[in-house]
C-alpha cells in the first residue's frame, strides 16, 4: 500500500481561540497519518524500536487554504515520493468529507542511527515503498531558509515532558507553537497563518531553555498587501546552538 488514508473528527481540544483546527493538530493529524502508514509497512517508529536506527525530520512545509472547523471529518493522504540521497520525501493532501482540498505538505527525513546521531543508507526494502509516480504535494526542493541579523520579537520556553517524543528529543510540532509564539500579537489577533516552512537543524531534549527569534520578512509585491510572512529562529540557551529555522506566512482574516 503506497498511499495511505486516515479520517480523523476536529474535536475542541484542536481548536485555537477561533474555533479553527490550529495548525499543530493539523501536523499532528499528518503525523499520526505517516505513522500508521509506517506501521502498516513496517517501518514506523514502533518497529524500529529495537532497532540502531530512527526516522528524524529535516524539513517540513505545510500550506493551508482553509481550516476545519469542530466537529468537522477530515481525511489525511500520505505516501512517500522519492530519495535524494539520504533524505527520504513524504506527501500529504488534506481533505474535508466532500473531498476538496484543505491543504498539503512535503517532508523529508533522514534514516539516523540512534548511538552515532548521524544520517545511515536507506535499506532497499524500504526504497522500494516509494511511488515516485503520485508525485509531489507540494513541489518544493527545500532550498536554505533566509536568516536574520537582528530579531524583532523574543520569546524563551523551557522543553517539557510533554514535549518529548519516541526518539527521546523533542517532537516536531512542538517547535512550531514556539515559532508562533514570537509572531507579534496583533498578528496573531488578526491573521491566520496560510504556510510554515522548517528546517531542522539540531535537537534539543528536556529541561533545555530555548530562545525564539522572529524577524519580519521584506516584502518586495506590494499586490500582498493582506499577507505578511516572518523568519524565525529556535536557539539552544546553553551553547547558543540554533536548533531551528522556519519562515511564516499570514493572511488578514476576513472575519476575527
Amino acid at each position: 500500500m503506497k498511499k495511505h488514508r486516515e479520517g480523523f473528527e476536529v474535536l475542541f481540544y484542536h481548536l485555537d481561540r477561533y474555533g479553527y483546527s490550529s495548525i499543530r493538530s493539523i501536523m499532528n493529524f499528518m503525523q499520526a497519518t505517516a505513522n500508521m502508514h509506517g506501521r502498516i509497512l513496517g517501518t514506523s517508529l514502533d518497529d524500529f524500536l529495537e532497532e540502531d536506527f530512527t526516522w528524524v525530520f529535516s524539513r517540513f512545509h505545510i500550506k493551508m487554504e482553509n481550516y476545519p472547523r469542530q466537529y468537522d471529518r477530515i481525511s489525511v493522504d500520505t505516501w512517500r515520493s522519492e530519495i535524494r540521497k539520504c533524505f527520504a520525501f513524504r506527501e500529504f493532501e488534506v481533505y474535508d468529507d466532500a473531498r476538496n482540498l484543505l491543504g498539503a505538505a512535503t517532508a523529508s527525513a533522514v534514516l539516523m542511527g540512534k548511538s552515532t546521531r548521524k544520517p545511515t543508507d536507506i535499506p532497499g526494502f524500504i526504497k522500494e515503498q516509494f511511488a515516485p509516480d503520485l508525485g509531489r504535494a507540494i513541489r518544493d526542493d527545500f532550498e536554505p531558509i533566509p536568516m536574520f541579523e537582528k530579531p524583532l520579537n523574543s520569546k524563551s520556553f523551557h522543553v517539557r515532558h510533554s514535549d518529548i517524543d519516541l526518539n527521546h528529543h523533542v517532537n516536531n510540532t512542538s517547535y512550531v507553537d514556539w515559532i508562533i509564539e514570537s509572531v507579534p500579537e496583533d498578528v496573531l489577533k488578526t491573521c491566520v497563518i496560510k504556510s510554515c516552512e522548517i528546517a531542522y537543524k539540531a535537537e534539543a531534549f528536556y529541561g533545555e531553555k530555548i530562545q525564539s527569534h522572529s524577524s519580519p520578512e521584506a516584502a518586495d509585491d506590494k499586490s500582498f498587501i493582506n499577507t505578511t510572512s516572518f523568519l524565525h529562529r529556535l536557539v539552544r540557551c546553553g551553547d547558543d546552538k540554533t536548533t531551528t529555522i522556519a519562515r511564516t506566512v499570514w493572511e488578514k482574516m476576513t472575519n476575527t
